[in-house]
């Protein structure tokens, strides 16, 4: 589980620092963490202790309201997918306490479902591209390979082939000064935007793996379902490459070539069609021809 966001806290709480209430949102050992009363934060919510305790809303009557002027505190616990994060408390009238805690709180498990979204999409990302690396490099049994295809949802018995890209990068003064100042890499961020535009094209889908094999070499691990005429799938797979290698086109910053291994319906023949594709791009550019897929 991921600590809050206390930056983010805060804001959500500026949001509404304009309502007659004081808010606190605490962690899930009841210590406030952010607050619109400064002088408590750090300090043990006795609120949050009885929530994080019952782990549902409730509203009660304020025991000190003659001392801060508030009738209610409105308290309700954060729980996303069954896991709590920490409690949001209200201290105002019982109309403003409610309504104010039940905002922040839709708010913030908001913030943090999509947040647990896109970590487990970057995950899977980093997943499949390891995946597709070692499947490339034939450092991975069967059994292996089966567990991980499984555990991504992925097919292994479906035929595959190798899209090679080959990219030679151009040294311009862009890229010079970012690397001369430390800063991330022109090329990194180029790759980056390279392997979005590749894995939204359109022909691509759930069974197939886009990565970096290395600095220069983009990878497309395409997938079809067996057919009897095979040629209908040849057909297909140029119709792939032609959209493929127009995404390559629409990038000014590097030249490349690119080259497709063979169909293969053995999940351990992906590095051999990989190196058919390397072969392929080899001879292409030995016989000097000007084009960019062979």
């Amino acid at each position: 589980m991921k600590a809050l966001n206390v930056s983010f806290l805060n804001t959500i709480i500026d949001k509404y620092s304009d309502r007659e209430c004081i808010i606190h949102i605490t962690d899930t050992s009841s210590k406030i963490i952010a607050s619109s009363d400064k002088e408590r934060m750090g300090s043990i919510s006795s609120t949050a202790l009885y929530i994080n305790d019952v782990q549902r809303a409730t509203s009660i009557a304020n025991p000190d309201a003659v001392k801060d002027s508030y009738s209610s505190i409105y308290g309700a616990p954060l729980i996303v997918n069954g896991e709590t994060y920490g409690t949001v408390i209200v201290h105002g009238s019982a109309e403003v306490s409610a309504s104010v805690g039940e905002m922040i709180r839709n708010s913030i498990e908001t913030i943090i479902a999509y947040d647990n979204h896109r970590s487990s999409d970057e995950g899977q990302k980093d997943m499949l591209s390891d995946l597709g690396i070692k499947l490339l490099s034939g450092s991975m049994s069967r059994e292996e390979i089966n567990s991980v295809m499984y555990r991504l949802d992925m097919n292994p018995e479906l035929l595959r082939c190798v899209i090679l890209i080959r990219m030679n990068y151009h040294q311009n003064n862009y890229f010079n000064i970012k690397l001369n100042l430390g800063y991330t890499s022109g090329i990194e961020r180029l790759k980056n935007n390279l392997m979005s535009s590749l894995s939204a094209n359109m022909y691509l889908n759930s069974q197939d793996i886009v990565c970096m094999y290395d600095y220069n070499t983009a990878v497309v691990i395409k997938s079809f379902i067996p057919v009897e005429d095979m040629s209908r799938i040849y057909l297909s797979l140029d119709k792939i490459c032609e959209s493929i290698a127009e995404i390559c086109d629409s990038f000014n910053s590097f030249s490349f070539k690119m080259a497709c291994g063979s169909l293969y319906p053995d999940i351990m023949n992906v590095q051999k069609s990989y190196n058919e594709a390397e072969d392929l791009i080899r001879i292409g550019i030995k016989s000097k021809r000007n084009e960019h897929f062979y």
